[in-house]
């Protein structure tokens, strides 16, 4: 058995490492938006020394606008999920084509990373047009565009 390239198995290890990385990045920072959220909200509530100051200070239209915004839900949106999908399985499914049209001109290094690519950008495209029927009968998305779920 003939000994394979070390790039054979670098380039897609490569390719898992970095999407693994992307994934944990944005991972910390939804993490650390949370925690940065959390932390106003106490130094807010740690100003006020009784429970009337709060009532008199939420009485306020400044008051009302904070609890507002702590109201508002900041949870799943099917429709910038199923957008999020598309745009990610279109973009690495060209990015492959790309790869593979490079690898049949010659440069055949681009050929694994090029079909690793087309199969993510397909799964990609597979999941959205799974997710969003889905979350439509969940009713996650109205069937109007312009109404809110």
């Amino acid at each position: 058995m003939p000994h394979l390239p070390v790039w054979i198995v670098l380039v897609p290890l490569g390719a898992f490492t970095m999407v693994g990385f992307l994934a944990w990045m944005a991972n910390r920072s939804k993490l650390a938006i949370a925690a940065n959220e959390r932390d106003v909200q106490l130094a807010l509530l740690s100003k006020f020394s009784t429970a009337e100051q709060l009532n008199q200070f939420l009485a306020t239209p400044e008051g009302r606008r904070l609890v507002d915004q702590l109201a508002s839900p900041k949870g799943f949106d099917a429709r910038r999920q199923v957008i999020d999908y598309l745009t990610g399985g279109l973009i690495t499914l060209f990015i492959g084509i790309a790869m593979i049209a490079l690898a049949r001109l010659g440069m055949t290094v681009m050929a694994i990373p090029g079909f690793l690519c087309v199969a993510v950008g397909i799964a990609l495209l597979i999941a959205a047009c799974i997710m969003y029927p889905i979350a439509r009968r969940l009713g996650l998305v109205s069937k109007r565009p312009n109404e809110l779920p």
